[in-house]
């Protein structure tokens, strides 16, 4: 099958499709195939599904720190230098708060979001999540103590330890995204003095920065007035954060390209054409990234986007 349709973003090809690099890193749960949780993450088994990827259409993936990732999609793009690496530098990437890693106060910062920042809409937009959401992504435990002004002052980055993420993947990716949680939290924290000083890196570093974020109708608005050229938010109708209807406005209001994450996420095999109808029609973003973990998959994924998307038009974005 063909590639599927690009556009450009600063003068650069950049894929309407990405195929998701997380699923091969062993860092979030096991795999949704139970025979393949001891291959999943072997440098065959990805090489394995980054060929059939290619030959299906897909040209962009998602590089994440992980040694077979980068290792497996290095000698796919050797072999086919058409291939675009969109670079995740952002495990393990030096953010601080005094000694330790920012995502070990991840308690303490929900305490300041729900006392101090969250409005009583957000607050009742949130109750109204499910519990698993509610869990995996606002709860605190009832001891958990605020972040205090004096704390988040303190929050700095390892600017070295960022660059040295950075230098495995400039080598490989044109772009390169910026935040994950912290692009969550650090806006809402006052503190997108450290996102920019992540940007300028990445741009140092001769790669184009996109913001990665999950909380899309709460940061989308303020990372957009960041000096990155796109962004990726979580879209999933069924997991939304917060309220389906302020994601969707974020999302079409945004000035910059937007690309989709976690679009199959709770995937129901029948109901796949209406995921990606939902995040190309209804929120009508620019690209989307998605997990795959078997080939069938990637064959299936390809043929509903080849049927319906394939000869869509995309805008062309420029500096």
């Amino acid at each position: 099958m063909g590639p599927f349709p690009h556009i450009m973003i600063e003068q650069t090809s950049y894929p309407t499709v990405i195929v998701g690099g997380d699923r091969f890193t062993g860092l979030f749960g096991k795999p949704r195939h139970a025979h393949l949780e001891h291959v999943i993450t072997t440098p065959a088994y990805i090489s394995h599904i980054f060929e059939a990827c290619y030959k299906f259409g897909f040209r962009g993936f998602d590089v994440s720190m992980s040694e077979q990732v980068i290792r497996c999609f290095r000698q796919l793009k050797e072999k086919y230098p058409d291939c675009i690496g969109i670079g995740n530098p952002n495990w393990n990437c030096g953010i601080m708060l005094d000694a330790i890693p920012l995502r070990k106060a991840a308690p303490r910062i929900k305490a300041y979001l729900f006392t101090q920042v969250f409005s009583a809409d957000e607050q009742a937009a949130i109750a109204q999540l499910s519990p698993e959401q509610q869990a995996g992504w606002f709860a605190y435990p009832a001891k958990a103590i605020p972040l205090t002004d004096h704390d988040i002052a303190r929050i700095t980055v390892d600017e070295q330890a960022y660059q040295a993420n950075l230098d495995r993947l400039k080598p490989l990716c044109e772009f390169c995204l910026v935040g994950t949680v912290f692009a969550d939290w650090l806006p809402l924290l006052g503190r997108e003095d450290i996102l920019r000083t992540l940007i300028q890196r990445i741009r140092a570093s001769g790669m184009i920065p996109l913001s990665i974020h999950h909380w899309t109708s709460l940061v989308l608005p303020r990372l957009d007035t960041l000096d990155v050229a796109g962004h990726w938010t979580y879209l999933n109708k069924a997991w939304q954060f917060l309220a389906e209807q302020d994601a969707l406005h974020a999302i079409r209001h945004a000035s910059k390209p937007v690309t989709a994450f976690s679009v199959l996420r709770s995937r129901d095999p029948e109901a796949l054409e209406a995921y990606f109808d939902y995040a190309f029609q209804v929120a009508r973003v620019d690209a989307v990234d998605f997990g795959v973990e078997t080939i069938e998959e990637a064959q299936r994924i390809s043929t509903i986007l080849h049927a319906r998307y394939a000869g869509t038009e995309r805008q062309t974005y420029m500096e």
